[in-house]
């Protein structure tokens, strides 16, 4: 996927357009910003405006002295608890992709389906128990109705009356 503020108006256009499919998101920031952007808060803020978690990284790690590394990483960390809902642990990249892969075996994919669909499967269930309530009430109405109906007849089949005419008509 193309980068956040591309300098292709294309690239920025397929983000856009593929933001809200996403289910998950793994955030990549060259050590060299020193922060996160504002363009780049902004995106973070429209991936959890839809409802989704994000993994945060740094790359180029390995060009950073450990004790500077170390103050990024916390000034990053505090950044991302400071900004956000999603409390992403900042990771570090360096030569070696083993983090991300680590990354993509910790997401718990149980915790991103039921985030994701969560509110529309209760939405559904609840339209489909409002739906069996409406159809148990009439039924119950229905019966009602026709029991109202058979002791009427009864009613009327012991008036000598009626009883009369009905033996006339056969």
């Amino acid at each position: 996927m193309p980068s956040f503020d591309s300098p292709l108006d294309l690239h920025n256009k397929a983000i856009m357009a593929y933001l809200d499919l996403g289910c998950y998101y793994i955030v990549l920031s060259s050590i060299e910003e020193g922060t996160i952007t504002k363009s780049l808060e902004l995106r973070l803020n429209e991936i959890e405006g839809f409802g989704r978690n994000f993994s945060f990284f740094l790359s180029k790690a390995n060009m950073r002295p450990q004790e500077s590394l170390d103050k990024l990483v916390s000034y990053y960390q505090n950044q991302i608890n400071d900004r956000f809902e999603s409390k992403a642990k900042v990771v570090t990249l360096g030569n070696s992709a083993d983090e991300v892969l680590r990354c993509l075996k910790s997401i718990d994919v149980n915790k991103v389906f039921i985030k994701l669909y969560r509110g529309w499967l209760l939405d559904i269930c609840s339209d489909i128990i409002t739906g069996i309530s409406l159809q148990i009430n009439a039924s119950k109405k229905d019966a009602e109705a026709i029991r109202v109906a058979i002791k009427k007849w009864k009613a009327a089949l012991k008036n000598p009356t009626i009883k009369r005419s009905l033996t006339l008509m056969t």
